[in-house]
């Protein structure tokens, strides 16, 4: 008689139940989506095409992050985040079609999943996207999206999430054959809905940001992106330190083992544990064929003798002595096909190998740096399983001595070479300089305001950018070129054997392009530039001549505009002597009150009234007369003068506005001074202003500070802010000819803006620039100021375009206070009144 027939359902495989399983959950997300797509978008103030979305999903999707435990691999990714996003501000179904093509792009194409997983998972999250629709919209119906109750909708969908996936996947599990304990689901459970949780507010953070303030949705992306990376760099950095202890702990046990067979079981158990394997073995040689084999696998080691014959990759490892590092499958149970294999090498031969295979986890995969550090591990058996200890010894002091003298000789932040071995291979090529045609130069090379970006994003921001300096130093030289860092932010390059001595020039001009490539740190972009100076090889030339005169050459290029280089000449010597004269005397003209203050003033082009008064500071030298700024003003920047000199300015500036506003009657003109771009990131630079204001007695509403263009760019929103909280007035200065972005003008507390004189010098007409930043502070509500009005005719222009305000030659030049006290007196000018005619 034979036994009845089991249930059809029984006699499938594992795999053909889970297709089933996936082919209903697909059918569940299809209907899902047939069933919102009667859902509208919700009243954002703008909408996402869901076109868009499919990289954000895919992105996130990617970014994952693995944390090993014994057997456990937890992932963690940022997938919650799109989709709480998503549920704001794109279409349902879009929703739903952009969460399937960006997961299916993420598994097929990126992770390269076997066609069942693949397929299960798809199902699942494309269903896990339509359920938190549902589940958001039943809630939100009808609440406010932005408030409490489309905060708790989008929580609860995302916990409805979280628990559909652990459902299916226990249920995957069990039709496998699979068994996961209850304490084990609870566990994966309740990882799994403190990361939803913590993305899903990251994702309503987002959509506060996106919702509120659109202009600056790029910083929602700060938050999980800054996640992310740390995590990671969290997890690689323990990942490291464990392999560093690991190869500690069994070196150390390697060297007080006194038996072989104890070494290699040592051996075997530390390199289990440091890779996270389920296996290691090691294998030695004995007259050139397989003596003893020392096994780790799960809670044993053992030591076995005359094992099976070597495998085909471990014979080709004692074939050709190079380490093998074999593919991994995603199968499930192909992981054995995932080996790392080294050589254990003796004295000119190959002693045996040492293997290490089947990661645990699921995403975990050896790396070539795995590799590296089992090679390590392998050169400490070969060191403990031979007798000639002092002979390695030996070798490792000349390495060891070869390793100082490289530190010596380079720099431990950028890796390039210091002065010391600059100066030994400048010796060489003066030396060898005699009977050559070839010619060599030295080029010095400094950041220009290098102090701005330490004071701005800090000191380890400034040692990344010096870092990327350097890497793009190198890019523009032959291997041949000598790239020092002499300290600081100060470089050197030894260009030998050019053809001409215009390949220095060119290698100079290649640098400057290269630096103009914005550096991005921390999220953060950031462009610098560099001065250069340029000393030809000459005979009879030393060391410190060359250096020095590349030092000078690079100085006057600071001098005359930064950014740029210059080759030195005879003069440039006797020009660097004045300036460091210059800077002396700069300092005694501080100390002694040699400075005094010029004003123009700023007009109303209707009326002729002066309505304000730009500062402009003057030295009266007493040898070379009366120096106008262009004379000093770039020296001080240089030495730092400049913060000394702006404060004596604010506060001279302020006491004689507030003499004018007590000795004139009629309105009150305001005074205008320029801070300069190192002042402005002083820690103490609010209350200087607030210091300047309180002892001349000047209102704060009659004070304004002008700032330059390219300083909008840098994060001082904070320390406008507090100028503005004092009553002062924001303005920056030439604009039009920097770093401008209008996202700035919008968000930054501007009240001013002040064209460059560039844009009204026109032969014919005005530059077209001039009508749309006219329009575009009429827009924002901001004053312009037209600066450098030379003649009626473009006084005219202005103010057919509808500028009101104005300062320039044709109304009057800078003057004294006397002088500025009569016009102030005499007003309205006569320039404007007859133009008005």
């Amino acid at each position: 008689m034979q036994s009845p027939q089991p249930p059809i359902w029984h006699r499938l495989s594992g795999p053909v139940r889970v297709w089933i399983l996936t082919g209903v959950i697909a059918a569940a997300a299809a209907a899902t989506a047939i069933a919102v797509s009667g859902y509208h978008p919700l009243d954002a103030p703008f909408q996402i095409h869901w076109l868009a979305w499919v990289p954000l999903v895919f992105a996130a999707e990617v970014a994952v992050v693995s944390l090993q435990f014994r057997k456990d691999a937890h992932v963690f990714s940022m997938s919650e985040v799109p989709l709480v996003v998503g549920l704001f501000f794109v279409n349902p179904v879009g929703l739903i079609a952009a969460q399937m093509l960006g997961n299916a792009a993420a598994l097929i194409l990126y992770r390269r999943q076997p066609p069942l997983k693949a397929a299960f998972n798809l199902a699942m999250l494309t269903l896990q996207a339509g359920l938190a629709v549902v589940v958001f919209r039943a809630i939100l119906r009808p609440g406010d999206p932005l408030g409490t109750t489309g905060w708790v909708a989008a929580l609860v969908a995302i916990a409805v999430v979280a628990a559909s996936a652990s459902m299916l996947v226990n249920m995957a599990i069990a039709l496998t054959g699979g068994d996961v304990s209850s304490r084990e689901r609870l566990s994966a459970l309740a990882l799994l809905a403190v990361s939803s949780t913590m993305n899903a507010s990251l994702g309503l953070v987002a959509v506060t940001v996106i919702w509120t303030r659109p202009g600056t949705a790029w910083a929602a992306v700060v938050p999980p992106l800054a996640l992310y990376l740390a995590y990671r760099a969290y997890l690689g950095q323990r990942r490291e330190r464990q392999r560093v202890e690991g190869l500690y702990e069994a070196t150390r046990a390697l060297h007080e083992s006194t038996e072989i067979e104890a070494a290699m079981l040592a051996a075997v158990r530390h390199a289990k544990e440091m890779f996270d394997a389920e296996h290691a073995e090691l294998r030695v040689l004995v007259d050139g064929s397989d003596g003893l084999c020392a096994i780790a696998g799960d809670n044993y080691t053992r030591l076995v003798r005359d094992a099976d014959a070597p495998d085909d990759a471990v014979t080709d490892v004692l074939a050709t002595g190079h380490p093998l590092l074999t593919g991994c499958s995603t199968e499930q149970h192909a992981r054995s096909d995932h080996r790392m294999i080294v050589p254990v090498h003796g004295p000119g031969h190959i002693n045996g190998v040492l293997a290490v295979s089947e990661p645990l986890g699921d995403t975990r995969t050896f790396t070539t740096r795995d590799l590296q550090v089992l090679e390590t591990l392998a050169n400490q058996v070969s060191v403990s399983l031979e007798n000639e200890r002092l002979e390695d010894s030996v070798e490792h002091l000349i390495e060891a001595k070869d390793s100082l003298r490289l530190q010596t000789l380079h720099d431990p932040l950028t890796g390039l070479a210091n002065r010391t071995l600059l100066w030994e291979r400048l010796a060489e090529t003066l030396e060898m300089r005699h009977g050559r045609s070839k010619q060599s130069a030295v080029l010095m090379l400094d950041v220009d305001d290098f102090k701005v970006v330490n004071d701005t994003y800090g000191h380890i921001a400034g040692d990344r950018l010096l870092v990327a300096v350097a890497r793009r130093l190198e890019a523009c030289c032959r291997p041949e070129d000598t790239v020092a860092r002499l300290g600081g932010d100060e470089f050197a390059i030894l260009l030998d054997r050019m053809s001409t001595p215009e390949d220095a020039t060119r290698v100079a001009a290649r640098i400057s392009v290269a630096l103009t490539e914005p550096v991005t740190i921390g999220g953060l972009d950031i462009t610098v530039q560099a001065s250069m100076g340029i000393a030809l090889v000459d005979h009879g030339s030393t060391p410190e001549e060359l250096i020095r005169h590349a030092d000078q050459a690079m100085y006057a290029a600071k001098n005359t505009r930064k950014g740029t280089y210059q080759l030195f000449e005879e003069g440039n010597e006797q020009r660097w002597m004045q300036t460091s004269m210059l800077r002396s005397e700069l300092q005694q003209a501080i100390e002694q009150d040699e400075l005094t203050l010029h004003y123009q003033p700023v007009v109303n082009l209707d009326t002729g009234e002066i309505i304000g008064l730009e500062a402009l500071v003057r030295w009266r030298h007493p040898d070379r007369g009366l120096l106008y700024p262009d004379a000093f003003i770039p020296t001080a920047e240089d030495t730092g003068q400049i913060i000394a000199i702006d404060r004596w300015v604010l506060q001279t500036a302020c006491t004689q506005m507030q003499r004018w506003h007590t000795q004139i009657a009629g309105p009150k003109p305001s005074i205008s001074v320029n801070v300069s771009p190192r002042e402005l990131p002083e820690p103490d630079f609010v209350n200087t202003v607030q210091t300047a204001l309180t002892e001349s007695g000047l209102e704060a509403k009659h004070l304004i500070l002008e700032i330059t263009e390219n300083v909008i760019a840098q994060p001082y929103i904070q320390i406008l802010n507090d100028l503005k909280t004092l009553g002062v007035r924001i303005a920056i200065d030439d604009f039009g000819t920097g770093y401008s972005s209008l996202s700035y003008l919008d968000r930054l507390p501007i009240d001013i803006v002040k064209i460059d004189r560039s844009f009204i010098r026109a032969t014919q007409e005005l530059s077209p620039l001039v009508r749309i930043i006219l329009q575009i502070g009429e827009t924002l509500r901001l004053d312009i100021v037209a600066e450098g009005i030379e003649t009626p005719d473009e006084l005219q222009r202005l103010r057919q375009l509808g500028c009101r305000i104005g300062q320039g030659y044709h109304f009057a030049r800078p003057a004294d206070t006397d002088t500025t006290t009569a016009l102030l007196t005499a007003q309205p000018l006569p320039a404007v009144l007859a133009a008005a005619r």
